[in-house]
């Protein structure tokens, strides 16, 4: 239930994010006193980002080891906007995509790094990445794509991204990826002043 001096807040949290109330008193104290009727013995939390919370790993369209307390919502601006699809059956993945990787290092190494993310929290252990460098046409796109088939893909690059963007674009690129996995592609289209190495 919220208490009247937060109808005020509520209403303009949900105005904020296109919330329509007409503007008169009357249509305001209408809204409040629904506000204030409101009664639920179920809670939702926002964040605006995917990966682990407490106990919960949190996806664009799905939550899983809930906390039974509260369910987690993801609500930002790019939340409709991600690559997290499911396409096929894990059969038709095995199939297609990992029995060609039986013998190929870079596509074991790509497959186990996109497992990988989700298992650095729980485990205490630092993040980190994986450059695959080599002349053109050895496969490093194709690792990369391979990798990415874990967690999904959505248009002609799947799940891939490219490096061609502004510092402040790629943190939220990363955001959107954390506790996950963020395959960048062609680290050339990188302005140089942007690089670390």
């Amino acid at each position: 239930m919220i208490h009247f001096g937060r109808c005020r807040i509520a209403r303009q949290l949900l105005m904020d994010g296109r919330f329509f109330i007409a503007p008169s008193q009357t249509a305001r104290g209408l809204f409040n006193s629904f506000l204030l009727q409101v009664k639920s013995p179920n809670r939702a939390r926002a964040t605006q980002r995917v990966g682990w919370h407490s106990n919960s790993f949190v996806m664009p369209d799905d939550c899983f080891g809930v906390d039974r307390r509260d369910t987690l919502l993801l609500q930002s601006v790019t939340a409709h906007e991600h690559s997290f699809r499911q396409s096929g059956t894990l059969a038709s993945w095995q199939q297609n995509v990992t029995r060609y990787a039986s013998g190929n290092k870079r596509l074991v190494l790509a497959i186990s790094a996109a497992f990988a993310g989700p298992l650095v929290g729980p485990c205490s252990a630092e993040g980190g990445g994986l450059h695959f460098e080599g002349a053109s046409s050895t496969g490093k796109s194709t690792a990369l794509h391979v990798a990415g088939s874990v967690w999904g893909g959505g248009d002609a690059n799947g799940y891939v991204r490219s490096w061609r963007a502004t510092a402040n674009g790629l943190e939220g690129v990363a955001l959107a990826h954390s506790d996950t996995l963020l395959c960048l592609d062609e680290l050339s289209q990188l302005a140089a002043k942007d690089r670390r190495k």
